[in-house]
């Protein structure tokens, strides 16, 4: 059942990610698995939200019903061939134990002979069909969420990549968090914004902190989606923007404290060099920016604008990085998801122009 727990461990990453940033509160200012880690038996949500009635909201709730049904009927399973394990066990040691002589070998033998048999069906039947089941309803899932939230108005050539991944140097080289330790990601997906490569993942940065009592601890600074779009601009330094947020998850890009402030409202925040903004932000661009509404989806924003390189790192919640098991979706989380990345889209046309 190794493989099995395995499986379950990743699918619930995101959100031990999040509990860690609200443990680590008094060590880390307040600051975004596959599936979601909400029990068979509560629910997240205090009240029924109605669902945005939208067929692929439609399409994706009814994908999620019938992995459910499956998952059960999979448990059900597992749990009857372990009880038949244990009782043709516990029977036949009570029977061979009657037997003279060679009855305990043989109980013995029959136990491992079960023992194999109950390994060999899970490994090969059960737990493979079951992993395999899975990762189809997260692809097909993301798919989904990809499709919608990145709109064919502004992105095109879109692409999921199983075996790639966001690299340290990539997260420290857009200058936005410091003293990063380490970064794990999932779910790459690469494509073109207006002519423009970019890369898309969900990602979370940490940094090395101790505990009150001197133990070297990770923690994390970052937990949500990381968007990397291939530019050449002319700026002579990092320019960077911060969207700011009211929940107590999120916390200012640490880089900001050592940068000069150029524009404060609100909404954002400008940092760098002034001769910078003027090259890169006209005034619709800034108007884009001050459409970003935070909300207890999207909880906040940093843009890092470089010559080579802009990338946002939009801090989601977690329900709206997890993919849904047990709670209805509802598709108010997809929806904004879709928001951000139009007026992402939105603010590079401008910036790109």
């Amino acid at each position: 059942m190794d493989e099995l727990k395995h499986n379950e461990e990743i699918l619930e990453k995101d959100s031990e990610v999040k509990e860690e940033k609200n443990t680590n509160e008094e060590t880390l200012k307040p600051d975004e698995g596959n599936i979601s880690t909400e029990s068979e038996n509560e629910t997240v949500e205090e009240k029924p939200i109605e669902m945005i009635d939208k067929p692929i909201f439609h399409q994706i709730d009814d994908r999620r019903k019938k992995f459910v049904e499956r998952y059960r009927k999979f448990k059900l399973t597992r749990n009857i061939v372990l009880f038949v394990a244990l009782a043709l066990i516990t029977g036949g040691m009570i029977g061979f134990s009657f037997i003279p002589d060679f009855g305990l070998y043989i109980g013995i033998g029959l136990v491992f002979l079960v023992l194999l048999g109950v390994w060999l069906l899970n490994k090969f039947l059960i737990v493979k069909k079951a992993e395999e089941d899975t990762h189809s309803y997260v692809v097909q899932t993301v798919n989904d969420f990809n499709t919608y939230s990145f709109d064919e108005k502004y992105y095109s050539e879109l692409q999921m990549h199983d075996d790639m991944e966001i690299s340290l140097e990539e997260f420290q080289a857009a200058n936005i968090y410091q003293n990063l330790s380490n970064v794990s990601s999932r779910n790459v997906l690469t494509g073109k914004v207006f002519d423009h490569d970019f890369h898309c993942a969900s990602l979370a940065g940490y940094v090395t902190k101790e505990d009150e009592k001197g133990r070297k601890k990770s923690v994390p600074v970052f937990v949500g989606k990381y968007l990397s779009v291939n530019v050449d601009l002319k700026v002579d330094d990092l320019l960077l923007i911060y969207i700011k947020g009211k929940s107590d998850l999120v916390e200012l890009p640490s880089v900001a404290s050592n940068m000069n402030v150029l524009s404060d409202n609100n909404t954002y925040t400008i940092y760098g060099k002034q001769e910078d903004k003027k090259a890169i932000l006209n005034s619709r661009a800034l108007g884009v920016l001050k459409q970003f509404k935070v909300n207890k989806y999207f909880l906040d924003l940093s843009i890092s604008i470089q010559k080579n390189a802009i990338v946002f790192a939009i801090d989601y919640d977690d329900e709206v990085m997890n993919i849904p098991l047990f709670n209805n979706f509802t598709g108010h989380t997809l929806e904004a998801m879709k928001e951000v990345g139009d007026l992402i889209a939105e603010f590079l046309r401008e910036v790109l122009a």
